[in-house]
């Protein structure tokens, strides 16, 4: 029922576009050490970003000149890496830990107007939908490796600077912070810096129109 909400509110705007771009993601935290491997030599390898994707849909209602409101869903691959090397026949393994979210992203957009350089600030409110450590082809459930549940939802915070060009193709850069830690009890929570290109889908429309009457 609430996605059904949030989709009802997105379709209602003036302007709605799609985004996706890439996520690197880490954990931060004094409890960040329970992810650490160990060398051959019992040394601990610290845990180091890794690479996903994000992807999403998001609308524009206008508040003033140059005031937005800018809710998005989305979909985030989110977690972090850690390289054991072996030093074996120049083997390396890495241990990826996959935090896979459905966001919902109520931000305030600040700028001038749809086009030119903005900024964006808000909370996210993110559902976790996959939870596990993978080694090439074998996974494990986190829950197994920090002895309770992950936290199923996960507050966070998000600021970032965008800029759209007159074609409605636009940029942005940002960083998402999971307020929430990964579990209860654990400090551990997991920050993402994203790039993403989008592109305004209301410019199609409004192209079209303006053909149609010339």
């Amino acid at each position: 029922m609430g996605v059904v909400c949030i989709f009802s509110l997105l379709l209602k705007a003036q302007d709605y576009g799609i985004r996706l771009g890439p996520n690197a993601s880490m954990v931060l935290g004094g409890d960040k050490n329970i992810f650490h491997v160990l060398d051959k030599d019992n040394n601990e390898i610290p845990t180091q970003p890794k690479i996903g994707f994000n992807v999403g849909f998001y609308a524009r209602m206008p508040l003033s000149n140059h005031l937005f409101f800018r809710p998005e869903l989305g979909y985030s691959a989110k977690g972090f890496a850690n390289q054991k090397a072996v030093y074996q026949y120049i083997d390396a393994k890495v241990y990826r830990y996959d935090f896979n979210y459905l966001d919902f992203t109520p931000l305030l957009q600040l700028g001038d107007a749809e086009q030119g350089l903005h900024m964006f600030v808000g909370p996210q409110l993110g559902y976790l939908l996959l939870s596990r450590k993978r080694l090439e082809n074998e996974y494990t459930e986190i829950e197994r490796i920090i002895n309770k549940k992950p936290s199923q939802i996960a507050l966070g915070a998000v600021v970032g600077l965008g800029y759209e060009l007159p074609s409605g193709l636009n940029f942005a850069l940002r960083t998402e912070y999971n307020i929430t830690p990964i579990a209860s009890g654990m400090s551990a929570n997991i920050l993402a810096l994203q790039g993403m290109a989008g592109f305004n889908l209301t410019n199609i429309n409004r192209y079209h129109r303006t053909h149609r009457n010339r």
